[in-house]
């Protein structure tokens, strides 16, 4: 009787350790899963930052070479802002004109 004691007592013990051990590598798991999704989402807005930055930049370089390139055909350049707008020409174009 005793010996059945004892054998149910180490079978008893190794089902609570096989028990937390069991607990302590979900945890672990979950805590894997949402540090993965946290880098995932991170490394998302990261990219989209990089791609907002990358077109304002190309847009920026668009609008300052279509500025150079009015200029330098004599156009005038309307600038925008709130409610005034600038109509800016190109200082050569106009000593051309006082020239002709």
């Amino acid at each position: 009787m005793k010996q059945n004691k004892k054998k149910q007592n180490k079978i008893n013990i190794t089902h609570i350790t096989i028990a937390v051990i069991s607990l302590i590598l979900l945890a672990m798991v979950i805590y894997y899963d949402n540090e993965t999704k946290e880098n995932n989402e991170q490394i998302t807005l990261n990219k989209m930052q990089d791609a907002y930055n990358a077109g304002a930049q190309d847009g920026q370089i668009a609008v300052a070479k279509q500025v150079f390139k009015m200029g330098i055909e004599c156009q005038q350049i309307p600038l925008t802002m709130d409610n005034m707008t600038v109509n800016l020409i190109a200082i050569e174009c106009l000593q051309q004109q006082q020239q002709q």
